[in-house]
């Protein structure tokens, strides 16, 4: 099956080429101002409307270059084909308009997308409200105990409570006093060294 092109735009439409009775009459002006109406026979209008399928195939201002063969099929050739310029002249103004109608209507849809307000919030019920300090609340406590969980395993890796620290220097076995003297060696005779002095502080004893 042969795919069809698709449409851009409709050229009988926005020339006011065919009538509401899907006929092609002629485009000229009688000497009264009105629409000659003269029927252009068959192929002159056969030809017109495949003119203008093709013209429907292109953007709108390519087709310019169209407009004076199609005014020649669509004047009829008894009186109104002297008319071929005056009437390019208003298939293209009608054109540029249409045109010009749709730039302006890309432009506003652009700047509803760019401009597009961002929806206000739902506003919420009492109950709404009481429920969401509800889930918070319990969040929070949620996250207060993870801390304190956190806290309490990093400081038992490390801490080292001052029972256990004084049980550590109970359990260690001070220098005897021949130590202390020996470890005093090269100060003054029968004063302790300086690590003496810390186990007689340990045992609470001070020499006399």
């Amino acid at each position: 099956m042969v795919e069809l092109p698709a449409l851009r735009w409709n050229p009988s439409a926005v020339l006011k080429i065919i009538t509401t009775s899907n006929d092609i009459s002629c485009a000229g002006i009688t000497l009264k101002g009105l629409p000659c109406g003269y029927d252009l026979g068959g192929e002159p209008k056969l030809q017109a409307r495949h003119l203008l399928n093709l013209m429907s195939q292109k953007s709108p201002r390519d087709t310019l270059d169209s407009l004076p063969q199609l005014a020649r099929l669509c004047l009829c050739q008894k009186n109104h084909q002297k008319q071929a310029m005056s009437v390019v002249t208003k298939w293209a103004a009608l054109i540029e308009s249409h045109v010009s109608n749709l730039e302006r209507d890309d432009t506003r849809r652009t700047d509803r997308s760019v401009d597009k307000p961002v929806p206000n919030r739902r506003d919420l019920t009492i109950h709404e409200i009481i429920a969401e300090l509800d889930a918070l609340s319990i969040r929070q406590a949620e996250l207060t105990s993870m801390l304190q969980d956190a806290n309490a395993s990093d400081t038992g890796s490390r801490w080292i409570s001052p029972s256990q620290n004084t049980a550590n220097l109970s359990s260690q076995t001070p220098p005897s006093d021949s130590e202390s003297s020996k470890s005093g060696q090269g100060g003054r005779s029968g004063s302790p060294s300086r690590d003496g002095w810390r186990a007689l502080l340990r045992r609470g004893k001070l020499p006399k």
